[in-house]
Parts: C-alpha cells; structure tokens; sequence
C-alpha cells in the first residue's frame, strides 16, 4: 500500500526551506524537487568579516 503525502505540492512550493529532499520529491517529484534544490542552494552562504576596531569588535554580513 503506497503511502499518501502530508503536504499539499502548494505547501512545499511556498515554503521550500522547510522540507526535506526526501519530503518534496514525495509531494513535487523527483525531477521538480532536483531543479527547486539547484536553485535553492546553488549559491554558496557569505561568510561573516569581522573588523577589529580597538577592544570592540563589529561583525559585518
């Protein structure tokens, strides 16, 4: 017996962030989900530069 999804394919594409791979190729599709994820984490997170200024120290994002 196949088991049905929890999510609606509305659901996971208005909030993608909060689902698994797993989960959206379930609801979506496994071609969709690949193509959503690319897209989602093709670019790389910026790393945080820290500058020192005298004994404080400001974090820039």
């Amino acid at each position: 017996m196949k088991r049905l999804p929890k999510y609606t394919p509305a659901e996971v594409r208005n909030d993608p962030y909060g689902f698994t791979y797993k989960e959206m190729s379930e609801v979506i599709g496994e071609n969709e989900a690949k193509a959503l994820y690319e897209e989602l984490y093709k670019q790389l997170p910026r790393k945080k530069k820290s500058i020192n200024v005298g004994k404080k120290y400001l974090q820039k994002q």
